[in-house]
């Protein structure tokens, strides 16, 4: 029988301060006890107009991993991702994902999500992902954070 995994962001929602960096691990988890070459493909939709200077780093889950394919759209929003190595089993993070968001109003939501061409293939078998989580992004605009409270702004004799 195929083996089951997930694959999903941590953490799932995430505070943002509008152009500041914010960091998501894509880990796995229900990885398969042994220890194989696989293929990880990963394809995210984001948001552009709310996430921008979008970099993925690989992580430690396959030992001297190999970038297969790398396109991130900041148009469309579309990130296309594969890599391929030796699961060692010792870590969990496929990868990395570094990005800056962008918001001038109020507090707003946007979402990272995994498209259907995410997956991770073995030497014989292809893992069912049977399941996948985006993540939630709450974006406060940076100017509420330079305003001082009332008490740091009087001082006290």
């Amino acid at each position: 029988p195929p083996t089951r995994s997930f694959v999903l962001f941590s953490p799932n929602e995430v505070n943002a301060v509008s152009r500041q960096p914010v960091l998501l691990n894509i880990i796995a988890e229900g990885r398969p006890a042994s220890m194989s070459s696989q293929i990880i493909q990963i394809e995210l939709s984001f948001d552009p107009k709310v996430i921008y200077n979008l970099k993925i780093i690989p992580g430690a889950y396959l030992e001297n991993p190999q970038i297969l394919y790398e396109r991130i759209d900041l148009k469309n929003g579309r990130i296309s991702y594969a890599l391929k190595g030796t699961n060692q089993n010792r870590e969990s993070k496929i990868a990395y994902l570094t990005f800056n968001t962008i918001n001038n109003g109020l507090e707003k939501q946007t979402k990272i999500e995994f498209q259907p061409k995410t997956l991770i293939k073995g030497e014989l078998k292809n893992f069912i992902l049977n399941k996948t989580e985006g993540a939630t992004i709450i974006v406060s605009p940076a100017i509420f954070r330079d305003i001082p409270t009332a008490s740091s702004s009087v001082k006290l004799k």
